[in-house]
């Protein structure tokens, strides 16, 4: 399984990185204030989190910022190590898209000091907090984990 989970990690860390040198490099190059509509509710816009979700813990500067990444690292260590007696399919995939998208992350806040969003949802004027494909593959990877949860326990 850790074949499959590599592989889904390497591909989810070279997809996010792409699409944030895309965003940062080429599309907000010229104005990194600037708001792209690609639909009503779907914007693209370039912000920097130091924080985590919803901005929580930006506040606290480099310190947040290291502490922030190694956090990550054990983070990451931990689901590695758990999976080792995880012989299903689904969890497994689920792990390969978060170590790539914790991964992901972690590479912004080590190089940049601060995580890249740039995925703007709303509706009206309300509008969802901003994210990445990093962030996505997470959200996704704990849905594949808690699927399982579910399926297998129904099976017993």
């Amino acid at each position: 399984m850790y074949r499959l989970v590599t592989v889904l990690a390497l591909i989810t860390l070279v997809l996010d990185q792409a699409s944030k040198l895309w965003v940062r490099l080429d599309l907000f190059a010229f104005n990194p204030y600037a708001e792209v509509t690609v639909t009503p509710f779907f914007n693209l816009i370039l912000r920097f989190n130091p924080g985590v979700s919803f901005s929580w813990f930006a506040d606290f500067g480099e310190i947040g910022r290291w502490v922030l990444s190694a956090l990550t690292v054990v983070i990451v260590i931990a689901i590695l190590w758990w999976l080792r007696s995880e012989p299903r399919k689904w969890p497994s995939v689920g792990v390969g898209l978060i170590v790539g998208g914790a991964l992901g992350n972690l590479v912004d806040r080590l190089y940049i000091g601060a995580v890249v969003d740039f995925l703007d949802f709303h509706v009206g004027e309300w509008h969802y907090a901003t994210f990445n494909v990093a962030d996505s593959a997470i959200f996704c990877g704990v849905g594949f984990i808690l699927l399982d949860l579910f399926l297998s326990k129904k099976e017993a």
